[in-house]
């Protein structure tokens, strides 16, 4: 199907489902371009080996014909502010290096639920309060279009990580800096009250590329990876649809700015 890090979510779900890729191959994948292009610092916590392994069980399951959710085997990437049981939540700061949750936050749970794959810990501005995510703890985050530029922030690593292709898809901060430096742009979920368990100066949503429609259920109906999607603004008002810019187009869209 060429190459496996081209697959949005989306396609990437209706692949491994219909049979057509295995999640193994998915993760394989992924993960070799996660060690490929560490360089960019977009991970805090990642673990190849957990994550072919969670993949493997995901074939599994689909082989004894087991009931998929709509997310079933795809990798997603989570800011290192949400809770995941499966890793440490640090946010970004020294004094959390040694925090390991007992439970997931909430949207971690409902994703996992669906069938997802936790795909590491993103890098972050420390304690989600600043835009350069250079971190003086965990290092700087580059920005894979130009790594002299940052990426924005706080949650820089999950757009490094969708715009560089090392993941499908990531949840992250609501606020349209955060990422748009590397060409990413995040729509807030409708029901905030689902993120109880984040470590963050801010309310939390999901980082989405362009396209994102809503729920859970429906979460794996507009996930893409790269500049040449659409990007879309972010919503405050009104509709649950968000508006979209085609590529090519000044409008919201920048490089980030010099370190």
């Amino acid at each position: 199907m060429g190459e496996l890090s081209r697959l949005s979510a989306t396609a990437a779900a209706n692949a491994i489902r219909n049979g057509d890729i295995t999640a193994e191959a998915l993760a394989d994948c992924l993960v070799g371009r996660a060690q490929r292009y560490s360089s960019l610092n977009a991970f805090i916590s990642f673990d190849g080996a957990k994550v072919r392994e969670a993949a493997r069980e995901a074939d599994v399951r689909r082989r004894r014909g087991e009931a998929l959710g709509a997310l079933h085997g795809v990798p997603i990437s989570f800011k290192d502010n949400i809770n995941t049981a499966a890793y440490p939540t640090t946010a970004g700061t020294r004094a959390l290096r040694s925090n390991n949750p007992v439970e997931n936050a909430p949207i971690a749970s409902a994703l996992i639920v669906a069938g997802a794959i936790v795909f590491g810990k993103n890098m972050m501005h420390e304690l989600a309060f600043g835009v350069t995510c250079n971190n003086a703890e965990f290092g700087a985050v580059h920005n894979p279009y130009d790594t002299k530029m940052i990426p924005g922030g706080s949650s820089g690593g999950t757009a490094v990580a969708v715009a560089a292709r090392l993941s499908p898809a990531g949840i992250r901060k609501r606020y349209r800096w955060v990422g748009s430096g590397a060409g990413i742009f995040m729509w807030p979920d409708r029901d905030e009250t689902n993120f109880e368990t984040v470590v963050s100066v801010g309310h939390c949503s999901y980082c989405l590329d362009p396209g994102y429609s809503g729920s859970v259920g429906e979460i794996g109906g507009g996930f893409g990876a790269s500049r040449r999607h659409h990007y879309g603004r972010q919503r405050t008002t009104g509709s649950p649809k968000p508006r979209q810019y085609p590529v090519g187009s000044s409008k919201r869209l920048f490089l980030g700015g010099p370190r």
